[in-house]
């Protein structure tokens, strides 16, 4: 069962504002509605990152990024939703282990900060077949 605060790493079908060909992403589980819809929000490692894209306001620095690799931030100015079905079980990474509380209780805090300022609720959607087609032969890491 995917549950909160856990990562998905797969290449997502639609990305704010990176190309699509890039390499898979870590998305954090923000909501797993009762529904059975999944809401994720981006995360990206610090290194490789000018300052000037650190700094905007939308950005959260993790500041214990474990069970990732390297230090991380979340992007909270976009929510990423696709309905749950079963075989997104297979993208759950880092054995299912989780982002600490804190951490993600400051990122559903950040992010409701930002839709209180900018007014932007920034949602992008995708099918179980758009997600396939771009990850039929992704192995989870």
């Amino acid at each position: 069962m995917i549950e909160e605060r856990q990562f998905l790493n797969f290449i997502p079908p639609k990305l704010d504002g990176v190309n699509l060909e890039e390499k898979r992403r870590y998305m954090i589980v923000a909501k797993n509605d009762f529904n059975g819809t999944i809401k994720m929000i981006n995360i990206s490692k610090l290194s490789g990152k000018n300052n000037k894209n650190l700094i905007k306001d939308y950005n959260v620095i993790l500041e214990d990024h474990s069970p990732l690799r390297l230090p991380s931030f979340a992007k909270v100015n976009t929510i990423y939703t696709i309905k749950y079905f079963p075989e997104l079980e297979d993208y759950i990474s880092l054995g299912g282990k989780k982002l600490n509380e804190k951490d993600f209780n400051n990122i559903l805090l950040e992010r409701e900060r930002y839709i209180t300022r900018t007014k932007n609720v920034n949602e992008i959607n995708f099918t179980k077949e758009e997600f396939m087609s771009k990850n039929k032969e992704i192995i989870s890491v």
